[in-house]
């Protein structure tokens, strides 16, 4: 997937090749409380590591793009590894 920053500009690819999870369906907890009121569908994936994203970029997996909604930390099992967890929101036109 490609990461890009579409703030007041066409986009421009920022990352490249980030590893992460499969993109999964976000639930209702993830939207109560982030409280994210939106139509849309919300997605969430993990990535590993001190990514660069941050609210607003673009997410591109596949043919797919996505607004990143949010970006938070994300424990793992009681390890001190860095670990993120995206809120990814996918317009349906």
């Amino acid at each position: 997937m490609d990461i890009s920053t579409g703030k007041r500009s066409a986009p421009t690819t920022n990352l490249t090749s980030v590893t992460c999870t499969r993109i999964y369906p976000a639930d209702q907890e993830v939207r109560q409380r982030l409280q994210l009121q939106t139509p849309h569908e919300l997605h969430q994936v993990y990535v590993d590591g001190d990514v660069d994203v941050i609210e607003g970029d673009l997410w591109v997996q596949s043919t797919v793009t996505y607004t990143v909604r949010s970006v938070g930390d994300w424990p793992w099992r009681g390890t001190s590894d860095d670990y993120k967890t995206i809120v990814l929101e996918e317009l349906k036109r």
